[in-house]
């Protein structure tokens, strides 16, 4: 990612690519990184829901129609 990328130009490379099934969107400065990063996951396995309000910017999602989040007790 350059550093004018955002959440959604992570959401919009999930969307476009076949095998995405979520996405998770990194900040400048979240774990001492100085660009944004795009995680994008594949449709294979399971995430476990989180919070990732870090009050960091942190933005993730999941591609409509996919079925990866599974939800622990």
């Amino acid at each position: 990612f350059t550093m004018t990328q955002t959440a959604r130009d992570c959401q919009a490379m999930c969307t476009r690519h076949p095998a995405c099934g979520a996405w998770i969107f990194n900040p400048p400065g979240s774990y001492f990184i100085d660009h944004p990063r795009c995680d994008l996951k594949g449709l294979g396995g399971a995430l476990r829901i989180e919070s990732m309000d870090k009050g960091q910017g942190w933005v993730s999602g999941v591609k409509p129609g996919a079925q990866v989040i599974f939800k622990s007790e």
